[in-house]
């Protein structure tokens, strides 16, 4: 398989500098703040997720009807699981950079977090569906509380991983 040969197009901005190492020279951004509002958006944003890591686990962890032995409903829950490595992996990207974010990394993350974000929130919609399809079908196995809860926390999990996506394009950066 070819590679693009765009992929590694940024190694075109390691320069060597006089003491022999490579240095960065390409764009770079930053936030858009002081380093104090730059602190409290990104202790947001971490608190946003950590809060939606929190609710997809638990909602892994009730075994409600369907959530034990149905592929319908279990599928959801792994994309769920996937879609939430993905924003982590994504968030902490950004994170490592620390204040100042060379491009290639700044690019790459703000292309991903939104598509994260909302293929959580797709299946966190499509495994409340699910649930209710295996409920309507197969009665609640004597666990009617648990099932409100699952399905409590699969629209939790929406409404959360939306406010992520939210929060992150209000964040505003700039060109250094």
């Amino acid at each position: 398989m070819a590679k693009s040969p765009k992929r590694k197009d940024y190694l075109k901005d390691y320069k060597q500098g006089a003491s022999g190492k490579y240095e960065y020279g390409g764009i770079s951004y930053t936030f858009d703040g002081t380093p104090e509002e730059r602190k409290r958006a990104y202790a947001k944003l971490i608190g946003l997720t950590v809060l939606l890591t929190a609710s997809v686990m638990g909602s892994g962890m009730i075994d409600a009807a369907g959530m034990v032995n149905t592929f319908y409903v279990i599928v959801p829950f792994i994309g769920e699981v996937c879609a939430l490595f993905a924003l982590w992996w994504n968030l902490s990207k950004l994170l490592m950079e620390g204040e100042k974010i060379r491009g290639y990394i700044f690019e790459t993350v703000n292309n991903r977090m939104e598509p994260a974000t909302l293929i959580l929130v797709f299946f966190a919609i499509l495994g409340l569906v699910m649930s209710v399809v295996f409920q309507l079908t197969n009665g609640f196995e004597d666990k009617m509380l648990k099932c409100f809860l699952y399905l409590f926390t699969k629209a939790l999990n929406a409404i959360l991983a939306f406010l992520v996506k939210k929060y992150y394009n209000t964040l505003k950066w700039k060109v250094l």
